[in-house]
């Protein structure tokens, strides 16, 4: 695909912006002093004038979702400066793909990107040299992503808490999990309510009162309090990259499993349960008018009391049927009363058997006829492959 390069206006020729990143893996905010240093100075001594810094905090160059950097993509397009500065290629990308993509993108407002600290010089050998730079840093952040990955693993191995807000009822301590008394105090004695059967609602206000808050200093209400009593840290047990980890327990898992067996019976259900009325005949009773299925229906009388029928469908759509509509429970007890004394004597059973397992073994000889015709059909194919070979031959 071709584009028009449009070059910046002469006026703006000697406009740069800077871009500084830091991520969160070992390098802090005085990262992006140093980096601003080495721009400023690089600018000084080339003469140009900085008219806009852009900053991305803790965030990571292998991907391209950074706001700041995003924002210096959409004011290239206004023509405003003529170049980038950026310490390293790393800080404007690791990943060879979005900086190919970027730069590409950029090229088209007649901005480039010039690294301070990598003198790569102009022409086919500067390049190069680029290319090779972009790669060594995407090869450097996947292994340090692998190290990173595995330091992790190691640390969580070793039962180190790895970071986050502390739960409710521990603190941390070198790196460990260690339980903060009171706080679980305040477990313990949720516990103690809830087996006694006290509402959470109750054992909150309590706990409020007591001067309780959460982690984040906000007052304890029921929904963070049941957080905080099903999650199965308190009981001496957490995961991390499917790393069981130990440490000291609040409550044992007896203990546990019983209260969360009681907060999961107890817990508020969303919604009334809808009413439902079950209809014993629908599929099975017929219109004796018009032939049509007779469907379950429902109306309130005036003193709000509910009842069930039995509706022509054909009548209930105000069509030609004046077939009445029948009481629920009288048509159900009829037709039940009618089958036990018409239909299911010993007679009546003894036939319906016999009937039932004619038509198992029929249905059986349909099964076993359709599998002998597939065989069948598998060895003509067969047949078929074996002639046209030896037709070949």
């Amino acid at each position: 695909m071709f584009y028009k390069i449009k070059p910046v206006p002469k006026e703006n020729q000697l406009n740069v912006v800077c871009y500084y990143r830091f991520s969160s893996t070992n390098q802090t905010e005085n990262s992006i002093d140093g980096q601003r240093r080495e721009c400023r100075k690089y600018a000084t001594e080339h003469g140009f004038k900085i008219i806009e810094e852009y900053i991305d905090r803790a965030a990571s160059g292998t991907n391209d979702n950074r706001e700041s950097f995003q924002k210096m993509i959409e004011d290239a397009k206004k023509q405003t400066f003529a170049f980038i500065l950026v310490y390293r290629f790393d800080r404007f990308a690791r990943n060879r793909y979005d900086s190919a993509i970027y730069k590409k993108k950029l090229e088209q407002y007649g901005v480039k990107v010039i690294s301070v600290t990598e003198n790569i010089g102009t022409g086919d050998e500067g390049l190069i040299l680029e290319s090779i730079y972009e790669a060594m840093d995407e090869a450097y952040s996947r292994r340090l992503s692998k190290i990173t990955q595995r330091g992790l693993r190691e640390a969580a191995l070793k039962g180190f808490w790895m970071g986050g807000y502390t739960p409710f009822g521990y603190e941390v301590n070198d790196k460990n999990l260690i339980i903060c008394e009171s706080e679980a105090e305040a477990i313990r004695y949720a516990y103690n309510e809830i087996i006694n059967g006290i509402d959470l609602r109750s054992i909150a206000n309590e706990l409020t009162k007591r001067g309780y808050k959460t982690k984040r200093n906000k007052t304890i209400t029921t929904n963070n309090l049941r957080n905080i009593l099903s999650n199965t840290i308190i009981m001496g047990i957490r995961k991390y990259m499917n790393i069981e980890i130990k440490h000291p327990a609040i409550l044992s898992e007896e203990e546990f499993e019983r209260m969360n067996l009681i907060l999961n019976h107890t817990k508020k259900k969303v919604g009334k349960p809808p009413e439902v009325e079950h209809f014993l005949l629908s599929g099975k009773l017929f219109c004796g008018e018009c032939g049509a299925a007779m469907t379950g229906d429902s109306g309130t009388s005036r003193n709000g009391e509910k009842h069930y029928y039995y509706t022509c469908a054909e009548r209930k759509k105000k069509r030609n049927c004046k077939k009445k509509s029948e009481k629920k429970d009288f048509i159900e007890w009829y037709v039940c009363e009618q089958t036990v004394l018409h239909v299911l004597t010993d007679e009546n059973i003894k036939k319906i058997s016999k009937l039932v397992i004619e038509k198992q073994e029929e249905d059986k000889h349909t099964v076993e006829r359709k599998i002998i015709e597939k065989q069948l059909a598998d060895i003509e194919k067969e047949l078929d492959k074996l002639a046209d070979a030896f037709m070949k031959t």
